[in-house]
């Protein structure tokens, strides 16, 4: 299933309900390709995040090598070439 920023414009409560019914499914099996500007709701529910940038990635690793957040920052935002999250 492909989903494009499940959480724009939702109240908070909203999300929450989104984000678990995603869960659900994915642990039922389906796959999920999540775009999402929300890193900290996504890492929680990503196994693999991939930041693309000008028409490459900028940034691929699993969600826990990711976890910290900085790698994920400078890439979403620009700073920096290609990474990997073993980078």
């Amino acid at each position: 299933m492909m989903i494009d920023e499940p959480s724009l414009g939702l109240a908070p409560l909203v999300i929450d309900q989104v984000y678990e019914s995603l869960r659900q499914l994915n642990a039922s099996g389906l796959t999920l390709l999540v775009v999402e500007r929300s890193t900290a709701r996504i890492l929680d529910l990503a196994s693999r995040v991939y930041v693309p940038r000008n028409g490459h990635n900028a940034l691929e690793g699993s969600a826990s090598e990711l976890a910290d957040g900085h790698a994920l920052e400078k890439a979403y935002f620009g700073y920096g070439d290609r990474q990997t999250a073993h980078a």
